[in-house]
């Protein structure tokens, strides 16, 4: 197969589960990073084990949800670090545990201000439970083009397809990849990828066959390729070994992909946070060359008290297996995963240097059994496209007739734009300011008060 394995393996980001079913808790607590790369806008990797979406599925029971995560860097590695960008997360207003989108910043560190990159938009079906489409928006794209994921359930609301395609300015979609997972017994047991690379017809096909203990867990994996569906050629493998607290099964396997798969989270930086969906304790890679198998990455894992994660170090092999690098797990006193730092190993010292990457995580506290549909004076507000270019169609869902003051702050918190009495629940801001002229770029805050009671919505605004 063209791609390198070790870089394969070193691309795929993970899942933390240990034995927790995602069906009986809220979708958006068991988030815990949210963490791939913006510039490897892949679909996740489901071989060895490993998701792009991690969890922390140990404190799932708990009323905390993720709100975003800041990543900074220490290039020089002198323990002084600069802020990169950041990921803000937002719910729906009236499912406060429905990931409603997530938006993407780095930061000019110039401007002192975050500049927005990257938007993604999430769509429910009406039971409300599946995560049916997901849009990815680029401020750098052409107006009007994006990538869309759609996503298909079967009976038991399991994941079973995920297509991906391209849309273009001109309203043309192109299909770039599927991915099908084959089910039997309560256990994954094919992954299936079809590539097209902008083609209408399939450019390659990649099987990943698993293999399964008694738990049902996933014990390692044979991956295969062929570019016509029928002659398959040996790629890769894999080999898991447990912790022995671990408690996962495969029906944790398929609840976490089906539920965490589509939300395919992205963090600002292309080296973040890997976490492991269940408690694996070591998983070795081999690739397929000369007609045998060849070491070719391994992973080991550490835990605390609390059977959380604790450390990810990975190696790789050349004659012996030699350390690369590795990620250190922090929680903050309500168990919440709050920090991962990133530090290579320098053979020339033959110790780790000093961290280079920090990912700093923040949670908001939920109110327990609050029934927020019930609120006589819930508000909701809706905005359209967004991110935005010339004008934004502005939508308040509220269960008053009253007219309402709107306004439109920068991210300083300055008033740019006012809307006096609204009579109409519509209304449309064409991106200039009280003066009538244009704004800048970037993330504005919009402000409704009606009657006393007050909602709010992030737009973006871009070329």
């Amino acid at each position: 197969m063209k791609t390198n394995f070790f870089i394969l393996f070193i691309c795929i980001l993970p899942l933390l589960l240990s034995g927790t079913n995602l069906k009986t808790i809220p979708l958006s607590n068991e988030v815990a990073t949210g963490l791939i790369s913006p510039y490897e806008d892949i679909v996740q990797n489901t071989q060895s084990g490993f998701m792009k979406l991690p969890m922390q599925g140990k404190n799932s029971e708990r009323n905390w949800r993720l709100m975003g995560n800041t990543y900074q860097t220490d290039e020089d590695l002198d323990n002084v670090f600069q802020i990169n960008g950041i990921a803000e997360i937002h719910y729906n207003p009236i499912n406060s545990t429905q990931i409603d989108s997530v938006v993407y910043s780095r930061y000019d560190s110039t401007a002192f201000t975050y500049t927005p990159f990257k938007t993604k938009k999430y769509y429910y079906a009406a039971n409300g439970e599946d995560l049916v489409r997901s849009d990815v928006i680029n401020a750098s794209s052409s107006p009007g083009s994006y990538w869309k994921y759609i996503y298909e359930y079967d009976d038991q609301h399991r994941l079973i397809h995920q297509n991906l395609y391209s849309v273009q300015s001109n309203g043309t979609v192109v299909i770039q990849s599927r991915y099908h997972w084959i089910i039997n017994n309560d256990m994954i047991t094919d992954w299936f990828q079809v590539h097209f690379e902008y083609s209408a017809q399939p450019t390659e096909y990649v099987r990943t066959s698993y293999l399964h203990d008694a738990q049902g867990r996933n014990t390692g994996y044979l991956r295969t390729y062929c570019s016509d569906s029928l002659n398959w050629v040996n790629d890769g493998n894999c080999v898991i070994t447990y912790n022995p607290s671990d408690t996962s099964t495969g029906q944790n396997m398929i609840d976490s992909i089906s539920r965490l798969s589509p939300l395919q989270l992205f963090s600002v930086d292309s080296n973040i946070v890997p976490i492991p969906y269940n408690m694996f304790s070591e998983n070795i890679t081999r690739y397929w060359t000369n007609n045998t198998w060849e070491n070719s990455a391994k992973i080991v894992c550490t835990y605390n008290n609390n059977n959380n994660l604790q450390s990810w170090t990975r190696y790789y092999y050349d004659d012996d297996w030699w350390v690369y690098d590795r990620y250190i797990y922090d929680y903050d006193t309500n168990g919440n995963l709050s920090q991962v730092s990133y530090q290579t190993w320098y053979n020339a010292i033959n110790n780790w240097a000093a961290y280079s990457k920090i990912d700093n995580l923040s949670w908001e506290e939920m109110t327990p059994n609050a029934d927020e549909t019930t609120n006589e004076a819930l508000m909701e507000l809706s905005a359209y496209p967004n991110p935005f270019n010339n004008e934004i169609h502005i939508n308040l869902n509220s269960k008053n007739n009253a007219s309402f003051e709107a306004g439109i702050y920068n991210i300083k918190g300055q008033l740019i734009k006012q809307f006096n009495k609204q009579k109409s629940k519509s209304f449309t801001w064409d991106g200039k300011d009280n003066d009538n002229l244009p704004t800048a770029n970037g993330i504005y805050l919009i402000k409704v008060n009606q009657n006393g009671h007050t909602a709010s919505q992030k737009i973006i605004k871009v070329n």
